[in-house]
């Protein structure tokens, strides 16, 4: 059996030169995963695509906010606000418009707001994509789990979250809060409050004309100011209103405003326990911004959002973005083939794990002009249903890899993190370590964890260009299907697709009809999503666009800390296991691989 290191150690220059990419870029994320403490963070893991997702703009620019629609949509790349010049002809002609024909409703009906719809659609599909729930892997290879959404097991997790009993209030606490309430409400025969007492009755109506005195103070003044005459006389006129304030004020003052205020502070800082306010508080946050955004489907989603907010924009470089060369020289001098390198390690893994492609694997190039097409599942699974597609080696001496890159931040507003974090509490029906052992090595493989590790970011590469001495083969169906993709534009067929594909990163050639809707299109100053410029046996091979090629996940910490109490000693489940399996009339032999060890990476780079 062919040794999977020097086999990679063998490979040509532009293999050994994306491998000194993802080494670097790798580096760059594991050193950007910092603790509290400053120091490099021992519970994030950067995992790395099997194949990139690329990012359709259509699907995720602008999306809905709760602070105003699409409002991002109204700001430049700077900043700076920008008012949109069909609104605001359209806003013209609609004042300017004359009466319909006779019998028609004027003015007609408004028209659903296309930008709106996509708004909130898109806010959709971004919510959507940062759900999906990440395996705990070892290996660095990105994999989620088959339809596991981080929303729904955090939604187990709250709801099935029991404080301890603790000790209650001390006597003196209880008296004076029965006191307050008794100054307060009313009550019948069972203690139920029934009503207001007529001390704290009367509060809240002078508390509500206070409040409306000055309200109209206000209004009068806004209004005096945008009447000449009016505003000459209001210094005159603001007196009257200054009055009333202070009336209402006294009244306010004078009727046992102190007293009942007292006592509703009283009743007020009456303690709880941290985890009571802290698991009420986590269900008030899910149940606030989990709204529809399923369109007419009555369906309520919990909104998350991606920072920088312009991440879907392979154009955009004004939040920082990270440029990179790579050589397969600067590889070489790293220690080539060296073990203790993530790269080789992941790509020992792929391919080592690769059923019937390890070509492409090992460093070989992909190039496709059928009809048949790689599709992605979702943004953390390896593509499928790949056909027609032509594996070529990488024999190359000299190789120049360049693109730029960042991590983009999911953020979710529903999700409360503290409750991981605190002890005094455990999960209903289920046993210690339930939702995650706080460990990555014990973990892999456990289908049995709740919640083990949050999604956290996600790696964009985008615009990456590979130059390389030798494409033997490749660079000539690079060109033809290049030469494919122009001729089926004049057709009126959408099946037409041409693609690479090479270390989770890929670019798809479509037909000139679909261009446009292309999540690499005329934009980029191409004709497709990757472009071919040979020179000799050489050239070089464009990507275009953005892709989502990796994932940052936090291993939660252990927790809870404690079994249900109403469940049996998990002594006695293990004695009753130990007895059951004695029983049996032949132990059952472990089938599969064990779970594998290389290229694993954490915060600290290890």
């Amino acid at each position: 059996m062919t040794d999977m290191q020097s086999s990679i150690g063998q490979a040509g220059a532009i293999t050994q030169a994306m491998l000194n990419l993802l080494d670097q870029i790798e580096r760059y994320v594991s050193a950007s995963q910092v603790g509290a403490d400053g120091k490099p963070s021992q519970s994030a893991i950067y995992m790395h695509m099997p194949l990139g997702y690329p990012v359709d703009p259509k699907m995720f620019e602008n999306p809905w906010t709760p602070g105003g629609s699409d409002s991002s949509a109204s700001f430049s790349d700077q900043g700076t606000f920008v008012t949109s010049s069909s609104s605001s002809a359209s806003t013209s002609s609609s004042q300017t418009a004359a009466a319909g024909p006779p019998g028609s409703v004027y003015p007609p009906p408004a028209a659903p707001d296309p930008q709106l719809e996509a708004a909130i659609q898109n806010a959709f599909y971004t919510s959507a994509l940062v759900d999906n729930m990440l395996e705990v892997t070892k290996d660095g290879v990105a994999v989620a789990w088959p339809e596991r959404q981080v929303s729904i097991e955090y939604y187990t997790i709250i709801e099935g979250m029991q404080p301890l009993p603790g000790p209650g209030p001390s006597q003196a606490v209880l008296d004076a809060v029965a006191a307050a309430q008794n100054l307060l409400y009313l009550k019948d025969s069972n203690g139920n409050f029934i009503g207001y007492t007529p001390l704290y009755a009367q509060y809240r109506r002078n508390q509500q004309a206070w409040m409306d005195a000055v309200a109209a103070q206000a209004a009068a003044y806004a209004q005096a100011m945008a009447n000449p005459v009016a505003g000459a006389a209001w210094p005159v006129e603001a007196e009257t209103y200054a009055n009333a304030v202070t009336q209402a004020l006294n009244d306010f003052n004078s009727m046992g405003r102190q007293e009942v205020e007292t006592a509703l502070n009283t009743i007020a800082t009456q303690g709880q326990s941290a985890v009571t306010a802290l698991a009420a508080m986590a269900r008030q946050m899910y149940g606030a911004y989990s709204i529809q955004l399923a369109g007419s489907i009555s369906a309520a989603v919990p909104w998350s959002y991606i920072s920088p907010i312009s991440w879907w924009d392979s154009t955009d470089e004004s939040f920082g973005v990270q440029k990179v060369t790579a050589t397969n020289s600067d590889y070489q001098a790293g220690g080539g083939s060296a073990s203790s390198s993530f790269a080789n390690g992941w790509q020992s893994a792929q391919s080592s794990s690769a059923s019937g492609s390890a070509g492409v694997n090992w460093g070989l190039f992909s190039a496709s002009a059928s009809a048949g097409h790689a599709q992605a599942t979702n943004a953390m699974a390896a593509r499928s249903g790949s056909a027609g597609s032509t594996n070529y080696q990488d024999r190359s001496s000299k190789a120049t890899v360049t693109a730029e890159f960042f991590l983009a931040t999911v953020v979710r507003p529903w999700l409360l993190g503290d409750l991981f974090n605190i002890a005094g509490w455990y999960l209903v029906g289920q046993r210690k370590n339930s939702i995650s052992d706080g460990s990555v090595t014990t973990q892999v493989g456990d289908d049995e964890k709740i919640l083990p590790m949050i999604p956290k970011a996600f790696l964009i590469v985008r615009n990456i260009s590979i130059t390389a001495d030798d494409w033997g083969e490749a660079g000539s169906a690079f060109n033809q299907a290049q030469q494919a993709s122009g001729a089926s534009g004049a057709s009126s067929s959408n099946s037409y697709s041409g693609s690479v594909g090479y270390f989770g990163i890929g670019g798809s050639a479509q037909a000139a009809n679909q261009q446009e809707s292309s999540a690499f299109g005329a934009s980029q100053g191409a004709t497709s999503g990757w472009s071919f410029s040979q020179e000799g046996s050489g050239g070089t091979l464009n990507l275009y666009g953005s892709q989502i090629c990796g994932w940052v996940g936090e291993i939660q910490p252990a927790c809870p800390l404690m079994d249900d109490p109403n469940l049996p000693s998990s002594s006695s489940s293990s004695s009753s296991s130990s007895s059951s399996s004695s029983s049996s009339a032949a132990p059952t032999a472990m089938t599969g691989p064990p779970p594998m060890q290389a290229g694993a990476t954490t915060g600290s780079g290890a």
